[in-house]
């Protein structure tokens, strides 16, 4: 009785631990020019492109705290699709930071990540 008593104990201690070390994610915050949005691990969950309405976007994430190395992701919107982006089911790691290059007249972007 004592073993499954601490079983149980072990079992409800793992999940409470797991729980509660989630922290959902962060936003970027809108963004209009390009930026270093984190500079250490972390795990990108979505970028959001918006348009001006006329001018079309794009974007391009860097797994970086500048515009080289490993390309994460590219993004483009129609102007007149006003908005655009991805969600990842299962977040991307980005072991050196985030670093987004955006292009487009009235372009701009909204990055969702997760910190360590």
């Amino acid at each position: 009785m004592k073993r499954f008593i601490l079983l149980v104990f072990a079992i409800l201690l793992l999940t409470v631990s797991q729980v509660s070390a989630f922290t959902g994610s962060l936003s970027s915050g809108e963004q209009t020019s390009d930026a270093a949005i984190h500079s250490d691990v972390c795990w990108i969950t979505a970028i959001h492109v918006i348009t001006d309405g006329t001018n079309a976007a794009k974007v391009v994430i860097y797994d970086n705290t500048a515009a080289s190395g490993k390309v994460i992701s590219e993004a483009s919107v129609a102007g007149t699709d006003n908005y655009g982006g991805r969600l990842w089911t299962f977040p991307i790691v980005c072991r050196n930071g985030i670093y987004v290059d955006v292009t487009g007249t009235g372009a701009s972007y909204i990055v969702e990540y997760i910190t360590q």
